[in-house]
C-alpha cells in the first residue's frame, strides 16, 4: 500500500505543480499546461536519463552483432534521441560498474541470444514448446489422478526450497528480454519508423510490481490458495494495463517527419506522466484485490492434486505463463500505445 501512495503521490504532485489549493481545473489540466508545469521541467531530467542514457545503452550493448543494414536503423535511432536531449557523450560509456554487471549481460547474453532467435526462430519455439508440453502432460497425469477431498502436501515449503525455482524466474525473464529485444530489431530494419521510446522504463518498473506482487500473492502459505490468487491477479492487471497502454499514444516522430524530433523531449515527458498513471491504477487494483480475495475452486481442485510433482509443475506452468504474458504487456507497452493510435486512426 504505501508503494501505491508513493506512486499516486508523484503522479499528483507533477499535475499540481506549484499550486497550493487544488482545483478542479488542476486536475483536469490539459497536455499543453502540464507541459508548462516547473515540476515537469525537474521530471525532464529524469526522462532525459532513461532515454538518452539508459535506453542509449541497451541498444548499443545489445545490438553489437548488427549487420551493417540494420546498424543504419540503429544509428539513424541513436541520433534522434540524442539530438533530442542534446547529448554528445553519454556517462554510462565512462561507467564502469554498468560495464561489468548489466553491460556482461547485455552483450553476452541478451545480444547472443536475439541473434540466435532471429537466425533460428523455430529452433527457439519448438524447445519452449517441448518444456511446456512434458510439463501439461505430468499436470494431466495428476488431475486425471484426482483426490476426493482436497489435501495439503506441504508443497509450498517443498519449492521454497527449490534451488531452481530463482532460476526458473530467471530464465523466463531472460526469454521475454530475447522477445523485446528482437521485436525491437525488426523495427529496424525498417529504417523509415523509429523505436517507440521509452524502451527500458517499463522493463524496470514491471520488474518493481512483480516483486511486489510475487510477496502478497504467496503471503498465505500455502501453494493453492497462491495459486489461485496468483492467476486471477495477473489476468487481472494484464487486461488492465492492456487497455489503459492502448491510451498512451505514440510520440515518437516517424520518419518522414524528422522536423518533430524539436517537440520530442515534451511528448516523452507526457507519456512517462501517463505511464506513472496507469502503474497508480494497477497498484491500487491489485492492493484491492488482495484485501478483498476469498479462496475459490481453483485452490480446491489443486489442493485435489494428489502428487507433489504435478503440483509443482502446475505452478511453474502458471507462473511461466502468466509471468511471460504479464511481463510481455509490460514491456510492450509502448509498442501498445503505437497501436492504440494505430486504431483510433482508423476508426476515425
Amino acid at each position: 500500500m504505501l508503494l501505491s501512495v508513493a506512486i499516486l503521490a508523484q503522479a499528483i504532485w507533477l499535475v499540481a505543480g506549484t499550486n497550493k489549493h487544488w482545483t478542479c481545473a488542476a486536475m483536469v489540466a490539459t497536455k499543453e499546461a502540464l507541459l508548462q508545469r516547473k515540476n515537469f521541467d525537474c521530471f525532464g531530467k529524469f526522462v532525459k536519463f532513461a532515454c538518452a542514457t539508459v535506453d542509449v545503452w541497451f541498444l548499443r550493448d545489445t545490438f553489437g552483432f548488427v549487420d551493417d543494414k540494420i546498424k543504419d536503423g540503429l544509428d539513424k535511432n541513436l541520433k534522434m534521441i540524442n539530438a533530442a536531449f542534446n547529448v554528445e557523450n553519454p556517462d554510462w560509456e565512462e561507467n564502469l560498474f554498468i560495464k561489468k554487471s548489466f553491460g556482461l549481460y547485455l552483450r553476452y547474453m541478451l545480444g547472443p541470444s536475439v541473434n540466435y532467435f532471429d537466425k533460428h526462430p523455430r529452433i527457439v519455439v519448438g524447445a519452449l514448446s517441448g518444456v511446456l508440453v512434458l510439463l501439461t502432460l505430468n499436470v494431466l497425469y495428476g488431475l486425471y489422478h484426482l483426490s476426493h477431498e482436497p489435501k495439503d502436501l506441504g508443497t509450498f515449503k517443498i519449492v521454497e526450497h527449490l534451488p531452481i525455482v530463482p532460476l526458473i524466474l530467471a530464465l523466463c525473464t531472460h526469454i521475454i528480454m530475447m522477445v523485446f529485444a528482437h521485436k525491437q530489431l525488426v523495427v529496424l530494419r525498417h529504417k523509415e519508423d523509429y523505436l517507440p521510446f521509452p524502451l527500458t522504463y517499463t522493463i524496470f518498473v514491471g520488474k518493481l510490481f512483480m516483486v511486489v506482487r510475487m510477496v502478497m500473492a504467496y503471503s498465505s502459505g500455502e501453494m493453492g490458495i497462491s495459486i489461485d490468487y496468483f492467476l486471477w491477479q495477473e489476468l487481472i492487471l494484464t487486461v488492465l494495463h492492456t487497455i489503459l497502454s492502448l491510451l498512451i499514444g505514440d510520440p515518437t516522430p516517424s520518419g518522414q517527419n524528422d522536423e518533430k524530433v524539436d517537440e520530442y523531449p515534451g511528448e516523452l515527458k507526457y507519456v512517462f506522466f501517463k505511464i506513472i498513471c496507469i502503474d497508480s491504477i494497477k497498484t491500487v487494483v491489485c492492493y484491492w484485490y488482495w484485501k478483498t480475495f476469498q479462496p475459490g475452486i481453483i485452490s480446491q481442485n489443486f489442493d485435489r492434486i494428489p502428487y507433489v510433482s504435478s503440483q509443482i509443475s502446475l505452478s511453474i506452468l502458471i507462473h511461466a505463463v502468466l509471468d511471460m504474458v504479464q511481463a510481455a504487456a509490460t514491456m510492450f507497452t509502448m509498442f501498445i500505445g503505437r497501436f492504440g493510435r494505430f486504431l483510433v486512426r482508423k476508426i476515425i
